[in-house]
């Protein structure tokens, strides 16, 4: 992993751009990504082997706000008695115990026009789709840990992470963006307008859940491996309960505005400006609770409050 040639995590990358000009001082340009990554590293238990692992599912929540309600979640690990608390870890490639990918397609569509008197605007669209897959490694063998990163989290598997979500995307409605931005001149004074609106995804709707030993015990055949005392008080903290990136909050919307004067004294020329960020003053969910329970989905962040800014800036 540290030493030698083609030890790296690297990726490749392909795009191709289309410019056509719509009519003088408007383009229009298309392009597509892709973007796959190689020599992705995976953590071994070196101390224990599938052999010590038992399999065992949890029985969902009846709660209608999340999918597959009072279903049984399986795909969950617990170490066997005899191996609890051996811990070798080797990190390595993710190569050596089977395929692991990750790997993106993207589009993005954008608008540049110059009209006249000054007027400036500029729009797009980007939109894409990433899937990360280890399911190859991880199905069989529980004491590999791969790591899934996609550009809006990590999701880690292991033996209290169900690899039914051993794949995981972020689809094109967690990756569509839409931005437009504008200048105008107006009128008075010498005065220039500007207003930038972005319509982006909302957060993802995760949820970890606690599992007691008394609710995987019947599954699992027997108690849990860090069952200490009688009765036994262990849990596990299962990571996910729904499947990443499928469930997102409403989207994000903000509108910015400026207002600026440009003043020449002698050489030196001063821009005065006058901004206001969030002007429809929205209050979109930035952040949520994700432990199931009486404060899942309690807002932890929202996007900030309206917000007024005076600047200058001087060019000599």
């Amino acid at each position: 992993m540290l030493n030698g040639w083609h030890v790296r995590p690297y990726n490749w990358q392909a795009n191709l751009t289309l410019q056509q000009e719509l009519r003088p001082g408007v383009a229009l340009n298309v392009s597509y990504y892709r973007t796959w990554y190689n020599n992705l590293f995976a953590r071994q238990n070196l101390a224990v082997t599938p052999a010590s692992f038992d399999s065992y599912c949890v029985t969902l929540p009846s709660d209608n706000r999340v999918p597959g309600a009072g279903q049984p979640l399986c795909g969950l690990f617990d170490v066997k008695p005899s191996s609890f608390g051996l811990v070798d870890n080797l990190i390595t490639h993710a190569s050596d115990f089977g395929q692991q990918t990750l790997d993106f397609n993207g589009v993005d569509l954008s608008l540049n026009a110059r009209v006249g008197r000054g007027i400036f605007l500029s729009g797009g669209l980007s939109t894409g789709k990433t899937v990360a897959d280890a399911c190859d490694i991880v199905k069989t063998q529980p004491e590999i840990t791969a790591t899934l990163s996609l550009a809006n989290g990590t999701f880690t598997t292991g033996p209290s992470s169900s690899t039914e979500f051993c794949r995981v995307t972020l689809p094109f409605e967690g990756q569509t963006q839409v931005k437009v931005s504008g200048s105008y001149p107006l009128p008075w004074w010498g005065i220039q307008a500007a207003a930038t609106y972005q319509n982006l995804p909302g957060v993802p709707v995760l949820a970890s859940y606690v599992a007691t030993n008394a609710q995987i015990a019947p599954s699992l055949g027997r108690n849990l491996s860090a069952c200490v005392s009688s009765p036994c008080t262990a849990n596990v903290t299962v990571a996910n309960i729904i499947a990443p990136n499928t469930i997102f909050e409403d989207r994000f919307n903000q509108v910015d505005l400026r207002v600026s004067k440009k003043v020449r004294v002698g050489r030196a020329t001063f821009t005065g400006m006058f901004d206001m960020y969030n002007f429809m003053n929205t209050s979109t969910i930035t952040a949520l609770n994700t432990r199931y329970g009486a404060a899942w989905l309690t807002p932890v962040s929202i996007l900030p409050a309206r917000l007024f800014k005076f600047g200058g800036q001087i060019d000599f």
